[in-house]
């Protein structure tokens, strides 16, 4: 995963948990986003931004009403650093309930507000969205999905009149390799590991230029799996791909074990970076690689 660093644009958007996160009848679009370098005194939507609606479908079999509702995070959901937002009046979301039937699926745009005052530059914040079924006679629980928005704020105030946008439109399937017997050192495509093929696929209304590359596991997985990177090399080939609006790409590349010793009986885990390169906000969403040894 390439390192997050201080640009000249005035935004990077990269969405860390592009997987939608489900519990019981539900099922969301976002888990987790990170944005950077957001100017105090401006309201951002994740809609106009990057084309990232908060997305909710009912897997349930009966209709649900779903309320969305920002929240001040407690200390033990911080993450990267953060620190909790000062008021759940930092996130709006419009609209504030979704009525979905059964298997509807639905949106909302949730917006950030970064208050205009100077005391938070350069500082590091973590917002929530709680979506959750409302009560229902007949349901004997309800169920809800909590979404992440971690954002810093730039050390300097915006000079411009417009706001930056970019491109989130793309999807990226998840993947498990099974390695079984596998030599020291031999490159194996991953196109004979995979269980089924993965692919990225152009979801926009324009041709993107989309970069894929390797990235660690997320902290918070650490302990469910072991790194994959750190015993084995994955390369894509290619590694930049460009898109028509619609177009689908199967992920090709190869996977080059050191010690397969190190494998053995273990769940190894990393994820996959692909990056929209070409636009004024660079976007870059992730998914998982499961590796299980035999």
């Amino acid at each position: 995963m390439k390192r997050t660093t201080r640009i000249a644009l005035p935004l990077l958007l990269a969405l860390a948990t592009p997987l939608a996160a489900s519990a019981g009848g539900l099922r969301c679009s976002v888990g987790e986003v990170v944005l950077e370098n957001l100017k105090i005194g401006k309201a951002y939507s994740l809609r106009t931004l990057a084309n990232l609606p908060l997305t909710l479908t009912n897997t349930a079999d009966h209709a649900v009403t779903v309320a969305l509702d920002p929240l001040v995070p407690g200390e033990s959901e911080l993450r990267g650093g953060a620190e909790a937002i000062g008021s759940a009046g930092w996130v709006s979301v419009v609209p504030e309930t979704l009525t979905l039937e059964a298997g509807q699926t639905g949106t909302a745009d949730v917006s950030l507000a970064v208050p205009d005052d100077e005391t938070l530059f350069g500082r590091r914040f973590q917002a929530m969205v709680w979506s959750h079924t409302l009560p229902d006679p007949n349901d004997l629980i309800s169920v809800g999905l909590k979404s992440r928005i971690i954002f810093s704020v730039d050390t300097e105030r915006d000079t411009g009149a417009t706001l930056p946008s970019g491109e989130l439109g793309i999807e990226l399937e998840s993947a498990e390799l099974k390695l079984s017997n596998v030599k020291s050192h031999h490159a194996y495509p991953l196109e004979q590991l995979m269980t089924r093929p993965m692919t990225v696929r152009n979801t926009s209304a324009r041709t993107l230029t989309i970069e894929l590359a390797p990235a660690a596991v997320p902290a918070s997985e650490a302990s469910e799996a072991g790194d994959l990177l750190a015993v084995a090399e994955l390369r894509f080939d290619p590694a930049v791909v460009v898109l028509a609006p619609g177009e689908r790409r199967a992920v090709t590349g190869t996977l080059t074990v050191a010690d397969p010793a190190r494998l053995r009986g273990r769940r190894l885990r990393c994820a996959v970076s692909a990056s929209v390169t070409d636009l004024a906000v660079r976007t870059r969403i992730l998914s998982r690689i499961v590796a299980v040894a035999r």
